[in-house]
């Protein structure tokens, strides 16, 4: 919501919003999350940012971040810095 991204920028936050958010357990992606993270990419003109987190801390998101990116072969990937720009007067 833009007001919550205008107060957090007053008060000196950093904020990211993020389209797909998937918890992995186990350490891979279920058929249901990788459904969710294709129809979500194929929905957004604009680009989707991706935040994948895991259900415990000894888990670990390499093998489900490298599944995400063999699935979506026909996408392009870049990294946040190059995509979101520090703007909180919110001018794009």
């Amino acid at each position: 919501h833009p007001s919550l991204f205008h107060k957090a920028s007053d008060l000196g936050m950093k904020v990211v919003y993020w389209s797909t958010l998937v918890k992995v357990a186990s350490g891979k992606l279920t058929s249901q999350q990788k459904d969710v993270i294709i129809g979500d990419c194929q929905n957004k003109n604009g680009g989707s940012i991706i935040y994948i987190t895991s259900d415990n801390s000894t888990s670990n998101t390499t093998a489900p971040l490298c599944e995400v990116v063999g699935m979506l072969d026909e996408f392009t990937f870049e990294s946040l810095s190059s995509v979101a720009r520090d703007d909180p007067t919110m001018v794009l």
